[in-house]
């Protein structure tokens, strides 16, 4: 736990121990809100450029909002194309 804590200091989370803990207690996903079952694992979420922490997310939903930061205007545009 505390070198996942420290992983995400290093990458720039404004996060203390208390919340980080808090956050790992948590049974639902913050994003898709289905449950967070012991098969998935939890990513606490944060935006790179504050340091806020937004949440936890199952894997699949972090890599969903990490490539939406990425790429989110080129999705609008694309999909726009098919409208």
């Amino acid at each position: 736990m505390a070198s996942r804590l420290r992983d995400l200091k290093r990458r720039g989370a404004d996060i203390s121990v208390e919340v980080f803990n808090e956050l790992l207690c948590r049974t639902k996903c913050d994003f898709c809100n289905l449950p967070i079952t012991s098969g998935w694992t939890p990513h606490i979420d944060h935006d790179h450029m504050t340091g806020k922490v937004r949440g936890v997310l199952h894997s699949g939903c972090h890599r969903f909002i990490t490539n939406f930061e990425k790429n989110g205007l080129k999705a609008e545009e694309y999909l726009k194309r098919g409208s």
